[in-house]
């Protein structure tokens, strides 16, 4: 699929693709080219679902240890692509029971030896916003400010730490 003049990239899924969606090791990206360099993201949002997260959704599950280097180039790598929305941002899934959580880990977040699972509950308390994004059962925890405070405090909400059943490490 190829870019014409004055139109948004198309979704394409490969990884050879010169245009449209690639797959990184760990997200899709807009690829292209405009007449200065890469083109913007489509949408100066992320998509935000209509249907809210479900009232009997009880914790968000994340894949890594929530190590500060990580998760700061994951909301900061959010910000550059939804520039107008004005937050970082950082991926995770809710879930409703430990099943879920369970077809979370071998599916989704496979890839990652950690989970980390944290109570929506605790997370709205701290100040961070948790919303429906993209496909179900994705959500965006949310917040504005000093990205270093916010992940500091997203460190101590005392999250539970759990190793993924599912995760077969890469092959040196």
């Amino acid at each position: 699929m190829r870019v014409s003049e004055g139109r948004s990239p198309q979704l394409v899924f490969s990884s050879t693709a010169t245009s449209g969606l690639q797959r990184s090791p760990m997200r899709w990206r807009i690829v292209g080219r405009g007449q200065d360099g890469p083109m913007p993201p489509s949408d100066p949002e992320p998509r935000v679902r209509r249907a809210p997260i479900p009232d009997d959704a009880v914790v968000v599950v994340r894949g890594d240890d929530l190590d500060p280097d990580t998760a700061k180039g994951q909301a900061e790598a959010f910000r550059r692509r939804f520039p107008a929305w004005h937050r970082w941002g950082l991926s995770a899934f809710y879930a409703r029971s430990d099943a879920e959580i369970d077809d979370l880990a071998s599916d989704q977040l496979e890839r990652f030896a950690v989970l980390v699972v944290l109570p929506i509950g605790r997370l709205l308390d701290a100040g961070f916003e948790v919303l429906p994004t993209f496909r179900t059962p994705h959500v965006t925890i949310a917040f504005q400010g000093d990205l270093t405070e916010w992940l500091s405090r997203l460190e101590n909400l005392g999250t539970d730490r759990r190793p993924n059943p599912y995760h077969e490490p890469e092959p040196e």
